[in-house]
C-alpha cells in the first residue's frame, strides 16, 4: 500500500478585485502516489506549481489559496485519512511529528530574535509535552551532533550562521522528531556547490538512517540525479510524467520532459543546447487543451481541444500525452462549477 496517495488534487488561487475574479489554477486535477521509504524529486519550471502543490499536501491552505476538489490519503502505522478533512488539533499532531517541512530560504523559518535551542524547544514541547527539559537537552544535542553540526549552533541567533549552516539547521529541525515523510522545497536555494553537497549529503543519510520518504522539490535537475529514486516532472500546473530517475534521464518520453533533458550540459559535449521554444502559460489564462500544445513540435489537433490523462505507459513509467494514449481527462466540469458557486 502506498504511504501517500493524491487523487484528483485540484487547488487554485482565487481573487476579487474591482468585481472581477481571477482563478490561478497552479494545482489542476493532479494524481499521484509516493510508496514507503522512497525518495521522489519534483522538477518543473519556476511557477508551474510545485511550492504551492507540497502546500497543499501539507494542508498550509491560506487564502487566496483553496482547495476546490480531490484528496490527500496517508497510510502509515495502521493508520489511515486524508489530510484535508482533519480537525485543527488532529492536524497539528500530524505535522512535524509525522508528516515534516523543509522550506524554501531558512531565514523565513528561523525566528531571528530568538538563539536556535529556543526554536528546537518549541517544536519539542509542542509534541512532547510528558519530556523533561533534561530530555529536551539531550535530545536537540544528539540529533544536533548526529547530523555532523557544532553544538555551538543551539546557542547561537540565525543571522550568526552561514547560509548553508542556517539550512542545515533548518533540516535538523525538520527531521528532529523522525517524521515518516519529509517535502523539502527547493533546499538548495542560494547556496554555492561545495555547500549544495553536504546538504544533499545530510538528506541522503538522514534517509538512510531514519528509512522516511522525502519528497524534494527543485528545478534543479543535478539534485534530482544525486538524490532522487523516481522523478515527477510537472508544467503548468499539471503532471505530465512520473519515471523512475534512469529511465527519464535516459528515455524521457513527454515532449516538455525531453526539452528538459535535453538542454541540460554535458562534459565533454560542446553542441548548442535546446530547449522548448516560447513561453510557459498563466496559470490564470491557461490554453485549452494539453497546455504543453502551443510549444509542442508534436501538436495534434486533439491536444487543442483535450487534456490528456496520466496514465502507465510501461511499468513505473506513467505519461499524459496523446502520442501515447487517447485517454482524456475527466473533472474540468467540476471544478469549474465550484468556483462559480
Amino acid at each position: 500500500m502506498s504511504l501517500l496517495e493524491v487523487e484528483n488534487l485540484s487547488a487554485y488561487y482565487i481573487t476579487h478585485a474591482y468585481g472581477v475574479q481571477r482563478d490561478v489554477r497552479a494545482v489542476d486535477n493532479i494524481t499521484f502516489s509516493m510508496e514507503e521509504n522512497e525518495i521522489v524529486g519534483l522538477a518543473g519550471e519556476s511557477g508551474c506549481g510545485k511550492s504551492t502543490l507540497i502546500k497543499v499536501l501539507l494542508a498550509i491552505i491560506k487564502p487566496p489559496l483553496r482547495v476546490l476538489s480531490g484528496q490527500v490519503n496517508y497510510s502509515y502505522d495502521g493508520k489511515k485519512f486524508n489530510l484535508l478533512t482533519l480537525e485543527r488539533e488532529q492536524l497539528r499532531k500530524v505535522q512535524w511529528e509525522d508528516i515534516s517541512y523543509i522550506p524554501q530560504g531558512s531565514m523565513s523559518t528561523l525566528n531571528p530574535v530568538r538563539k536556535i535551542r529556543k526554536t528546537f524547544e518549541d517544536v519539542i514541547k509542542a509534541h512532547k509535552k510528558s519530556e523533561s527539559r533534561e530530555e529536551y537537552e539531550r535530545l536537540m544535542e544528539e540529533h544536533i551532533k548526529y547530523l555532523g553540526l557544532p553544538l555551538e549552533v543551539l546557542d547561537s541567533y540565525p543571522h550568526q550562521l552561514s547560509g548553508g549552516m542556517r539550512q542545515r539547521t533548518t533540516i535538523a529541525l525538520a527531521t528532529i522528531l523522525k517524521p515518516k515523510i519529509i517535502f523539502a522545497d527547493e533546499p538548495t536555494t542560494a547556496l554555492d556547490v561545495v555547500v549544495q553537497r553536504g546538504v544533499i549529503q545530510m538528506l541522503k543519510q538522514l534517509h538512510e538512517e531514519q528509512k522516511n520518504t522525502m519528497l524534494i522539490v527543485t528545478h534543479d535537475m543535478a539534485v534530482h540525479a544525486n538524490v532522487a529514486e523516481k522523478i515527477a516532472i510537472m508544467y503548468a500546473g499539471k503532471i505530465v510524467e512520473i519515471a523512475e530517475k534512469k529511465e527519464l534521464f535516459t528515455a524521457p518520453k513527454h515532449p516538455y520532459s525531453q526539452f528538459l533533458i535535453q538542454s541540460l550540459p554535458r562534459i565533454g559535449d560542446k553542441r548548442r543546447r535546446t530547449s522548448a521554444p516560447g513561453n510557459p502559460p498563466s496559470l490564470a489564462d491557461p490554453p485549452p487543451g494539453c497546455r504543453f500544445h502551443p510549444r509542442c513540435p508534436y501538436v495534434k489537433d486533439v491536444c487543442k481541444r483535450h487534456i490528456p490523462k496520466l496514465i502507465e505507459y510501461e511499468e513505473s513509467h506513467n505519461i499524459a500525452c496523446f502520442l501515447y494514449s487517447s485517454e482524456i481527462e475527466e473533472g474540468e466540469e467540476i471544478v469549474q462549477e465550484i468556483i462559480r458557486s
